[in-house]
């Protein structure tokens, strides 16, 4: 969860993964377009998360995360955008990692990223099913993980 200088701000919700592909050519309140367009909603919403970090400052006034992870979070989340993934919920550690998760039933999975570099880790239940550390950027790429 993003907070900001210890003030309540919005606090990010986790969503769905899905991955939802095509516009349908009817409009309806269940179709894919709704789903892309709320997915667009909430993407907009964690870029001005991703935006309100790099403003934020601690309790000494230095700044909370480090523009480079942030920049390097903002060209994932174009990504995952462009690929039509369910938008992460944030969160971040140490002021040099940005953590986007999803969770699904016992399923997590998390994408923690750094300056130019990132990783992973898929959980069912408490058990690693995956993991990969230390990739740079150039060679961000999603793959389904269930």
């Amino acid at each position: 969860m993003l907070t900001k200088s210890g003030t309540g701000s919005e606090i990010a919700q986790p969503y769905c993964y899905v991955r939802v592909s095509g516009a349908p050519s009817q409009t309806t309140p269940n179709s894919a377009f709704s789903m892309l367009s709320l997915a667009d909603t909430y993407y907009a919403k964690a870029a001005n998360q991703l935006s309100d970090l790099r403003d934020a400052t601690d309790d000494f006034g230095d700044e909370l995360m480090e523009d480079a992870a942030i920049d390097t979070a903002q060209e994932i989340l174009h990504a995952l955008q462009r690929s039509n993934y369910a938008p992460p919920e944030l969160s971040w550690h140490g002021g040099d990692a940005v953590v986007m998760l999803w969770a699904v039933g016992d399923m997590t999975y998390a994408i923690t990223v750094t300056d130019g570099e990132w990783g992973y880790v898929a959980r069912r239940g408490h058990r690693q099913l995956r993991i990969e550390d230390s990739l740079k950027v150039d060679r961000f790429a999603i793959e389904d993980m269930r």
